[in-house]
């Protein structure tokens, strides 16, 4: 199949695509238990420009809330999606939810990427989602392409977790949880990490470990009021 038939292809599933995860994510728009929203609400009430985090297996939980709250604001985040098949489909049905994608990673397309990103992120009040351990791991291990477009944008990481009672596991590299309807969530969101403009390559690498440190802890808040919460 060429290229341009494999697109038009991606983006004639992205409507089905989009209506079966708007059914299961609807639980996870309003989540049953969610901490650190105060951390969000600052950067928007700043209008502040910032990045949001989690890992790539909770995309789908984090992104659903992120986009619902930044929509009642009127923010239209952008997320970083992969140059691939699947990448496609996931701009589509991102478009679908009212959210804009830039296309790259870090092993392809990533400076200029970086580039389209680090314009977004200079205006004010504007919102750039990344999975830190994408497109393709290794699997909560956090890269530094997140770190370096905090730095040279000056827009702070926001690291955020998700947990589910009940969820579908795909096969793929990231084990990506898909909320079975009825699902409870659990949201949480940690504190700004600010990146200093003249960070040398130690101090990102601190920056890259703090970042790592406060995903796993979002996730295991997240864990935990879903316990808590009965």
């Amino acid at each position: 199949m060429s290229p341009r038939l494999e697109r038009l292809a991606m983006r004639c599933a992205a409507w089905p695509a989009s209506l079966m995860t708007r059914v299961l994510l609807r639980t996870s728009r309003r989540p049953a238990h969610r901490s650190g929203e105060e951390a969000l609400a600052a950067l928007l009430d700043d209008q502040r420009s910032f990045i949001p985090c989690s890992w790539h297996r909770r995309v789908l939980p984090v992104s659903a809330f992120l986009i619902s709250r930044l929509r009642e604001r009127g923010v239209r985040p952008t997320f970083l999606v992969s140059l691939s098949r699947d990448g496609e489909l996931g701009s589509s049905v991102l478009r679908s939810w009212g959210a804009d994608s830039v296309r790259g990673s870090t092993s392809r397309g990533g400076r200029q990427a970086l580039t389209k990103l680090r314009r977004r992120l200079k205006e004010d009040g504007q919102a750039v989602f990344l999975a830190p351990d994408g497109p393709r791991g290794p699997a909560h291990e956090a890269q530094l392409g997140a770190v370096v477009l905090a730095q040279v944008s000056g827009a702070p990481l926001l690291p955020m977790g998700a947990a589910l009672t009940s969820a579908w596991t795909l096969r793929s590299w990231d084990r990506l949880l898909v909320p079975k309807p009825g699902s409870r969530v659990a949201i949480t969101i940690g504190e700004p990490i600010e990146v200093p403009l003249r960070a040398d390559a130690d101090e990102l690498e601190h920056v890259r470990g703090l970042l790592q440190g406060s995903l796993d802890q979002q996730v295991d808040e997240a864990r935990r009021l879903l316990a808590a919460g009965g």
